[in-house]
């Protein structure tokens, strides 16, 4: 156990998202997330309009930003927008790979920094350019995912 009382058992992922994870208590990120305002109650906590998860304020920010524009609360954080079939679509027909790719292939994220953390190991990185996907271990320096 860690001093604040979490295993270090080591999380069935990459290295590199381990470390993420254990990181994550000196972020002052999470320091914020674990301390926001809602609209009725942790009235000293954070407001937060940063990141996705402030979906307990969507009423709240809606009443305030939009006094007679007819928004709906999924405006406030990312859609499910169904581009997961689109892109496997899109690699099919541009990447020459060995197995057929699926939509089960895929995981789509926000600017995707979350996602990189999962599959890479240290010294590696990922270029996405123009539906070009590269695995790579760099020759000189770290360049990290994001």
């Amino acid at each position: 156990m860690s001093a604040k009382g979490q295993s270090e058992t080591p999380l069935p992922l990459s290295a590199r998202a381990h470390q993420a994870a254990v990181a994550e208590s000196e972020s002052l990120i999470f320091d914020v997330l674990r301390n926001l305002r809602g609209p009725y109650f942790n009235l000293d906590g954070f407001f937060n309009v940063g990141v996705a998860e402030n979906v307990i304020t969507h009423d709240f920010l809606l009443e305030y930003m939009n006094k007679s524009a007819a928004l709906l609360p999924k405006y406030l954080t990312y859609n499910d927008w169904g581009g997961g079939s689109m892109i496997a679509h899109v690699l099919k027909g541009h990447v020459a790979s060995l197995r057929p790719i699926e939509l089960g292939h895929l995981f789509v994220t926000n600017g995707g920094n979350a996602g990189f953390f999962v599959w890479l190991q240290r010294m590696e990185y990922i270029e996405m350019v123009h539906y070009t996907i590269r695995r790579k271990k760099p020759t000189s320096g770290i360049r990290p995912p994001f």
